[in-house]
């Protein structure tokens, strides 16, 4: 039988363990991806939104606070960015009613907030 660090013709071989930092925890780890995947990605990014939600969730699974590790949600982001206002509502509006025959918006949102 030969040793684990032998292949067949009988040469030695060495594993070198990476010298990269290792995380102390699993939130620590999250938080390291999370900053590598989603910190410098563009708010459009259609990648973004999935990646932002991902990793928090494996942050709060291990006990994580996200907020306090990452900020704002990918959503609260773009809210903040993108406030809508009643003109933009009214022009939305319009151009869906313009297309589908729809009613308007307010009257939907009411509905659904009723049932």
């Amino acid at each position: 039988m030969k040793p684990n660090n032998q292949d067949d013709s009988g040469m030695e071989w060495i594993v070198h363990q990476a010298e990269l930092p290792l995380p102390r925890s699993g939130i620590e780890w999250a938080a390291q991806q999370w900053e590598k995947q989603v910190k410098h990605r563009p708010l459009r990014n259609v990648h973004r939104s999935a990646l932002d939600s991902v990793w928090r969730q494996v942050i709060r699974y291990f006990g994580g606070d996200d907020q306090a590790l990452c900020g704002p949600t990918h959503s609260e982001l773009i809210a903040a960015n993108n406030p809508m206002t009643t003109a933009d509502l009214d022009r939305l509006e319009r151009e869906i009613v313009g297309t589908l025959g729809s009613p308007n918006l307010r009257s939907i949102g009411k509905r659904r907030s009723e049932g």
